[in-house]
């Protein structure tokens, strides 16, 4: 299967990394980083297009990950976020919205987990887990305090859920959180990365 795209492509517009369901559909974009605009176009798995023009969200940032039938994604919007579940043509299925900034991290067992901030435009040292299945239908959701702002999340393959956040003030060393993939934490923090060089959030 090959299949010819354009997004009319300029100096402030970068590409999406594409992706594909279960079911061999495949999505892939732009993301126009003046107009805060991110542009999708959706194929099925003979590289028919299911969209005659690209689709836009409003949103400076928008990640989707393709799950058994269809994709989920999350996307900033000035100082909001949302999650979004999209159907294989790219309808949208379900939609929640956050007041504070929000990252996911795929699961592999299907569909996000989401850490949102409890603070407008700022990473965030609390703040909750949120996590959705295929469809965008919340899980379960848990409020966080960690011991510095939240620097990344990532969920292995058995869905435990690691949030790792800086050791205070520091921007050398991450402390880390683990949640169960109900939602249970599984501990206090522990020191989990020590890095010669400074990092920020994800």
């Amino acid at each position: 299967m090959q299949a010819q795209f354009s997004f009319g492509q300029g100096n402030n517009t970068i590409c999406v990394p594409g992706t594909s369901d279960g079911l061999g559909n495949v999505v892939v974009g732009s993301q126009d980083t003046t107009a805060a605009v991110t542009s999708l176009s959706f194929y099925d798995a003979s590289g028919t297009r299911l969209h005659s023009t690209a689709t836009g969200w409003t949103a400076a940032n928008f990640a989707v990950f393709g799950q058994a039938d269809g994709y989920i994604g999350d996307g900033l919007v000035e100082s909001s976020s949302y999650v979004a579940a999209l159907a294989a043509n790219g309808n949208e299925r379900r939609r929640q919205s956050f007041d504070h900034w929000g990252w996911a991290a795929e699961d592999p067992l299907g569909g996000i987990v989401e850490w949102v901030s409890d603070t407008t435009r700022s990473f965030g040292t609390s703040g909750k887990l949120v996590a959705f299945d295929t469809v965008g239908n919340q899980r379960w959701s848990v409020a966080v305090s960690g011991p510095g702002l939240f620097a990344s999340i990532g969920v292995d393959r058995a869905g435990n859920t690691l949030l790792l956040l800086q050791h205070g003030t520091s921007t050398t060393s991450f402390d880390g959180l683990w949640f169960s993939h109900d939602g249970a934490p599984q501990g206090g923090s522990f020191p989990a990365y020590q890095s010669s060089t400074t990092r920020t959030c994800a």
